[in-house]
């Protein structure tokens, strides 16, 4: 599976307007996330990730980003190694630094 790092310009470019994960907001978290923890997380990813860091479940995050709670479930399996974490309540931690560039 490939995993793409955001780069500088960010996917705008590439993806305008196709979805969420092309905005700026969720290019910095991206970088934000990555430099910090030095692995990569898929655009995807952190998107369910910040949305399962405020409490929402899968068929909640699923609704917003239109993808099945089992698609959602996948993303976080797959970023919960990527964040260090074991368990959805240890995503809280992250949810501060998530939505300080939301400012």
């Amino acid at each position: 599976m490939l995993h793409y790092v955001l780069p500088p310009e960010g996917w705008g470019a590439r993806s305008a307007g196709r979805n969420a994960t092309s905005s700026p907001v969720v290019q910095t978290l991206g970088r934000i996330v990555m430099t910090m923890l030095g692995r990569e997380l898929t655009p995807q990813e952190l998107q369910v990730v910040k949305l399962a860091s405020q409490g929402l479940t899968n068929r909640q995050i699923g609704e917003q980003l239109f993808l099945s709670p089992r698609t959602v479930g996948y993303h976080l399996y797959k970023a919960y190694p990527k964040l260090g974490v074991a368990t959805r309540a240890e995503l809280g931690r992250f949810h501060q630094l998530l939505n300080q560039s939301d400012d």
